[in-house]
């Protein structure tokens, strides 16, 4: 009688894919902080992907980021109005869109321009889209709902900028 294989899992970022690694590796990672609760898992390298908050197995090593919300906790979340302005090159555009359509109705106003209703924050989208972009690409969320934004990749000038607007009395 043979033995089950051991669980493994694949890890997708910033559009790569990694692994397969054992449950010790993903401890591992965890505890230097390289797997978080935001980081896309799956047990299979050809998805589905989901956050490894999710996992059942994964969810007790990984601590979730400052606003991040589990998905069986989604429709209790207070809903987000984001905005949302993105340089995607066209070979990263359909993945970026389709983690886009994943929180929900994306209404495009213009190119690269799109507002969405979600229940997670600008931070935690931010971190799910920028798995999606290369190096030349720039997202900037805009949460409407709360006065905040998030943003990746647009340089130290404009984060400098970006940060001191934010923080002046209005």
């Amino acid at each position: 009688m043979s033995m089950p294989a051991p669980p493994q899992w694949f890890i997708r970022a910033q559009g790569r894919l990694y692994g397969p690694y054992g449950l010790e590796q993903m401890r591992a990672f965890a505890a230097e902080q390289r797997l978080g609760g935001q980081s896309m898992t799956s047990r299979s390298q050809n998805g589905p992907f989901q956050l490894a908050a999710d996992d059942p197995a994964l969810a007790g090593l990984v601590q979730p980021r400052p606003g991040m919300v589990p998905a069986q906790q989604q429709k209790a979340a207070q809903r987000r109005r984001l905005v949302i302005m993105a340089v995607v090159a066209d070979d990263n555009l359909p993945a970026f869109m389709d983690r886009l359509s994943g929180f929900g109705v994306a209404i495009a106003l213009f190119k690269n321009f799109w507002l969405l209703n979600a229940a997670f924050s600008a931070e935690h989208v931010r971190n799910a889209l920028s798995q999606e972009l290369g190096r030349e690409d720039a997202l900037f969320i805009a949460d409407a709902s709360h006065g905040a934004s998030s943003w990746f990749n647009i340089g130290q000038v404009l984060d400098r900028r970006i940060r001191q607007f934010w923080q002046q009395q209005p």
